[in-house]
C-alpha cells in the first residue's frame, strides 16, 4: 500500500533509486520467487533498518538529517506512504521472518556478506550525484549530502549505518542458529539401541 502510494503521487524515475524502495520491491521478489533463508533475513534486515533509520533520523527533527521539516510541505499523501512504507512495513516482515525463522543455522558472518549490496548502493548513490546529475536533491540522503556536510561526515554516516546493518543481520542469523538447534534433536539424546531378542528387532532410547 505504503508503495502503491509512492508510485502513485510521486511516478519518477527517481523514485526507484531510494533505498527503501529497492528494498521493498526486492522483498517481493523474495516472496514471489520463494527464495532462500539467507536473502529472505538480508532482505528482512534491509527492510527493519529503513525503520530505524526513518524513525530515529529522517523523521527526528533533532537528528540533524530530517528531510522535510513541515507536515505541510510533505503532504498527508506522503506522510501516510512514509509511514507505510518505514513503520508498518518493516513491522510485518519482521513477525513474518520471525514467524518462518530459517530452518538450518546461518552462517556467522552473513551479515558482513550482506552489506555488499548497501555498500553498492552508496557507491552507485554518491557517483551518480557526483558525476550524471545536477539536481538540488541529488544526494537523496541528507545524512550523504557531500556538498554540505563533506566526504569525511558521509563517511561516519555510512559507517554508523554499516554497523547498524551488521548488527540487525548478525542477530537474525543468531536466533536463526538457535531455532535450527532448538528444532534438531540431538544425535547424543535421541541415539537408540537396536537389539534383537525372541527374532525380533526392536529400539531403546537412552543409555547412550
Amino acid at each position: 500500500m505504503g508503495l502503491a502510494l509512492s508510485v502513485l503521487f510521486a511516478p519518477t524515475p527517481e523514485l526507484l533509486l531510494f533505498f527503501t524502495i529497492q528494498v521493498d520491491l526486492l522483498y517481493l521478489a523474495v516472496v514471489a520467487l520463494r527464495a532462500g533463508d539467507g536473502i529472505r533475513t538480508a532482505t528482512t534486515a534491509y527492510i527493519a533498518s529503513t525503520a530505524v533509520v526513518f524513525v530515529l533520523v529522517l523523521a527526528n527533527p533533532w537528528s540533524g538529517y530530517q528531510m522535510v521539516d513541515t507536515t505541510a510541505a510533505r503532504g498527508p499523501v506522503s506522510d501516510v506512504a512514509n509511514l507505510l512504507l518505514h513503520v508498518a512495513v518493516p513491522v510485518f516482515v519482521v513477525i513474518d521472518w520471525f514467524r518462518n525463522r530459517p530452518a538450518r543455522p546461518l552462517p556467522r558472518w552473513a551479515s558482513l556478506l550482506w552489506l555488499a549490496y548497501p555498500l553498492a548502493y552508496l557507491a552507485v548513490v554518491l557517483a551518480r550525484a557526483t558525476w550524471w546529475s545536477t539536481a538540488a536533491d541529488r544526494y537523496l540522503y541528507p545524512f550523504l549530502d557531500v556538498p554540505t556536510i563533506g566526504y569525511g561526515q558521509v563517511a561516519v554516516n555510512a559507517a554508523v549505518f554499516a554497523l547498524l546493518l551488521v548488527a540487525l543481520g548478525g542477530g537474525a542469523a543468531g536466533v536463526a542458529r538457535r531455532s535450527a538447534s532448538a528444532a534438531t534433536p540431538s544425535s547424543r539424546a535421541h541415539r537408540c539401541i537396536h537389539y534383537c531378542s525372541a527374532g525380533h528387532c526392536r529400539c531403546r532410547a537412552g543409555s547412550c
